[in-house]
């Protein structure tokens, strides 16, 4: 159970329609009836009863509705505590990832690094679509950013440190046989994220074909969730980074590739004033 099923089911309740969730969620309405399924399969129980165009709660689905209501009232309460926790003096430092990556790879070396300070600082964490990071820093909305992308330095001045190199792979449906290579993969669809724009011409998307020794069929997606979801249903296939969540997911085989994918941690100058200098000398020694 994660927090996405939660709130998939929450916003299904709220407007009484499958279609509209999808639409008031910005996802697809297959997307959100997977998310369902996987939810009913976890709790072991029907939690809608559709009758026509009908939709309503099963005697559980009234039993979880009532639960997870509490568990976002009570959540609601937590966020207010530490709100109330971030008036104790403490420099705040606001990290930004990627959406694709789990941070569970990274976040602990950061953690520990704070740690260490001899002042103490808070880190807060969020993910965001690869190609809103950039922008964010540079309005000042995060202190650091986590990226695989390599901004324009000279452009939006923007200071740079090597962070980590994680192997590039291949994610692919569960349901597929274990692929012994990557020639397995020479009739199948690669899928790549619009928010990319960079990859929207062939010259940039030529850099990956060595790695393949073919020129794969490319198809763009809208998002990063609809990728997972083609891929899962074995529409596609998608070319990743071995930090990415899809990677732990049952859904997806996972196929390592001879290449890597770099990781970067970006700051501004403005960046400098809410962190201390002795932090950004912990991460260089990372």
């Amino acid at each position: 159970m994660n927090s996405l099923e939660i709130q998939y089911f929450l916003t299904i309740v709220k407007y009484g329609s499958f279609t509209e969730a999808a639409q008031a969620l910005s996802v697809s309405q297959p997307a959100i009836s997977k998310q369902i399924r996987q939810l009913e399969a976890e709790l072991g129980c029907s939690l809608f009863a559709r009758s026509g165009r009908t939709l309503s709660l099963t005697e559980a689905g009234q039993a979880y509705y009532a639960y997870f209501q509490q568990c976002c009232f009570q959540l609601d309460l937590l966020k207010n505590k530490l709100e109330d926790q971030k008036k104790d003096g403490k420099s705040t430092i606001r990290i930004a990832y990627p959406e694709d990556v789990d941070p569970a790879y990274f976040r602990d070396k950061i953690q520990s690094a704070a740690a260490a300070l001899e002042t103490p600082v808070r880190l807060e964490f969020s993910c965001y679509p690869e190609s809103e990071l950039t922008d964010l820093l540079t309005a000042g909305k995060a202190d650091l950013i986590l990226t695989g992308n390599y901004p324009d330095t000279k452009s939006c001045a923007l200071s740079v440190h090597p962070f980590s190199a994680v192997s590039q792979v291949l994610l692919y449906a569960a349901s597929r046989p274990e692929a012994a290579g990557i020639s397995d993969f020479r009739n199948d669809t690669f899928l790549f994220s619009e928010a990319d724009a960079a990859l929207h011409s062939n010259r940039n998307l030529y850099r990956y074909f060595p790695i393949f020794g073919f020129a794969p069929k490319i198809r763009f997606a809208a998002n990063l969730s609809t990728i997972l979801d083609l891929a899962a249903q074995d529409e596609g296939v998608y070319l990743t980074h071995a930090w990415c969540r899809g990677c732990k997911n049952p859904d997806y085989r996972m196929l390592k590739l001879p290449s890597e994918k770099k990781f970067f941690l970006f700051y501004t100058q403005n960046s400098l004033k809410q962190m201390p200098a002795e932090l950004l000398h912990k991460l260089r020694a990372l």
